[in-house]
């Protein structure tokens, strides 16, 4: 016998599922759009902290050079790519919005 809580916490997973599989092609645009910016920013940051000498504020967003935007891409791309072992164990969900919290 399941409790309250385990009952209430399958069921909102149900319902995400439910709610976030219509469509791949949706879901992966979806995912694209919020994640690539986002990771684009974590990556800067990471750039930021590891470059020698000060950064101009254009150059936070679009990088130092053609090797700094390539690492950030670079970045972005691994973090992706971690995110499939997740996606695997949701069925091919592919999640969007805080599906870590």
């Amino acid at each position: 016998m399941t409790s309250d809580i385990e009952a209430f916490a399958q069921l909102l997973q149900q319902g995400l599922v439910t709610a976030l599989a219509p469509g791949l092609p949706e879901n992966v645009i979806a995912y694209l759009a919020v994640y690539v910016p986002v990771r684009w920013i974590e990556w800067t940051i990471m750039a930021v902290l590891i470059l020698p000498g000060p950064v101009y504020l254009s150059e936070w967003f679009v990088g130092t050079g053609r090797k700094d935007r390539l690492w950030r891409l670079g970045g972005i791309v691994i973090s992706c790519l971690a995110d499939i072992p997740l996606i695997a164990s949701l069925g091919g969900v592919i999640p969007v919005g805080r599906f870590f919290c």
